[in-house]
């Protein structure tokens, strides 16, 4: 009603016009104000890193991006920078959480959903990877556990 007394309307609008007009105006003012607030929103980057007996180190990274982080990419490499921007994305395996894994005495165990099957492109000197593909409710305990720290499970942040 403030904004009301502000505007000066000629005596035969309507109420119901003038009402309409405040709410168009209010939503345009609201829709401004979050996309404005919006293009601050950065991109999430994260390394874990592993390193081998023999001192090999790899990394497994992730980018995540979008207003809730929705979109992300994950790389196991042994490149720490790498998968930093988004133009770097290049053979990652898109999805949120799109796998687990295990690192104990220089084996890398993945585990994945049968379909969603997490495969590295790069291989390494002194670390085995191995792959699980499992069903979704297999897949859905390996979650939990990892989640809890359990039997030495991940999961990727």
């Amino acid at each position: 009603m403030f904004l009301l007394s502000l505007i000066r309307f000629p005596v035969d609008v309507p109420i119901s016009n003038i009402q309409q007009w405040v709410r168009s105006l209010f939503i345009t003012i609201l829709t401004f104000s979050v996309m404005v607030s919006c293009t601050d929103v950065t991109d999430t980057f994260n390394s874990r890193e592993l390193i081998s007996s023999t001192g090999e180190r790899i990394y497994i990274n992730t980018l995540s991006w979008g207003i809730t982080d929705d979109t992300q990419h994950t790389i196991v490499t042994k490149d720490k920078t790498r998968l930093m921007e988004r133009k770097d994305t290049l053979g990652t395996i898109k999805g949120l959480s799109p796998f687990m894994y295990r690192f104990v005495n220089d084996s890398l165990t993945i585990y994945s959903r049968e379909s969603n099957k997490a495969k590295l492109d790069e291989g390494f000197e002194s670390i085995h990877v191995s792959y699980r593909y499992l069903k979704n409710s297999d897949y859905m305990d390996i979650t939990n556990k990892a989640l809890r720290g359990i039997e030495r499970l991940r999961y990727l942040p």
